[in-house]
């Protein structure tokens, strides 16, 4: 198999009528081109990556919150 050929990983997506409504997001160009970089790795999409990151930093930040009480 050819790395174009390669398969992609199978996405987990949460069921539909779960999420809230989108979110609109304003990030500077040198930020989106990260975004789409590290999206386009994972075989995300971009709002997929995003969301990924929120929860991400989202624990992170729960953590530190717990850590300083």
């Amino acid at each position: 198999m050819t790395t174009t050929q390669q398969k992609q990983p199978k996405q987990l997506r949460v069921q539909r009528g779960i999420l809230g409504g989108p979110l609109n997001l304003r990030l500077t160009p040198d930020e989106m081109i990260r975004v789409e970089k590290y999206a386009a790795d994972e075989f995300r999409s971009r709002a997929s990556f995003l969301r990924v990151m929120i929860l991400a930093g989202l624990e992170q930040y729960e953590r530190n919150i717990a850590i300083n009480q």
